[in-house]
């Protein structure tokens, strides 16, 4: 009986040991697939949900998420369509432990210039601002470069015709926090 409860009680160690192994080797494997998650993904998990964005200035901005590119997220705050940086998001509440990959290689290399020449050909209205939320401009999105765009400058209200415009300021896009836009019908 004595050899019984030896090897009873051996087994028993042998199979806590494994089983502890076992969970290491999981939560390692745990550690380095969550080290591999880029913030992107992680906001591509989210699209369609409400998220709350800190930009400089102690700035926040209470959006749907509607889409996420390489360098930018775009949703809207109340009727206004809205394109933040990624490189002026100080932080994002409202994710969700999840993340999810996007699989089609052209919309991974979307970038934020791509997103901007869109606004160009919709004849977008947008208002840009800066690191301290101030505006930049407000005007009709008229070219896109590699990393700036110009806008003309129009009156807040007005329908944006680009012969009325108060001249042409170029912005680069390390100097934008967040472009917001509102689609006007061709003038």
């Amino acid at each position: 009986m004595r050899w019984e409860a030896l090897f009873a009680d051996m087994e028993a160690r042998w199979d806590a040991e494994a089983s502890a192994e076992l969970e290491r080797d999981i939560a390692e494997a745990t550690r380095f697939e969550q080290a591999a998650v880029g913030l992107v993904d992680r906001l591509r998990a989210q699209i369609g949900a409400m998220v709350t964005v800190a930009l400089p200035g102690e700035r926040l901005v209470e959006m749907r998420l509607d889409a996420v590119g390489e360098d930018w997220i775009a949703g809207s705050e109340g009727h206004q369509g809205i394109v933040v940086p990624l490189q002026a998001v100080q932080s994002v509440e409202g994710l969700l432990r999840r993340a999810a990959h996007e699989h089609s290689h052209v919309r991974r290399r979307m970038g934020l210039s791509m997103v901007l020449r869109g606004m160009t050909r919709d004849r977008a209205v947008v208002e840009i601002r800066g690191a301290e939320g101030g505006v930049l401009v407000h005007g009709l999105l008229v070219n896109v470069g590699r990393d700036h765009c110009e806008v003309a400058r129009t009156i807040a209200g007005e329908v944006p015709r680009l012969r009325r415009a108060q001249g042409v300021r170029t912005v680069p896009f390390a100097a934008m926090t967040e472009i917001r836009a509102e689609a006007h019908p061709p003038s």
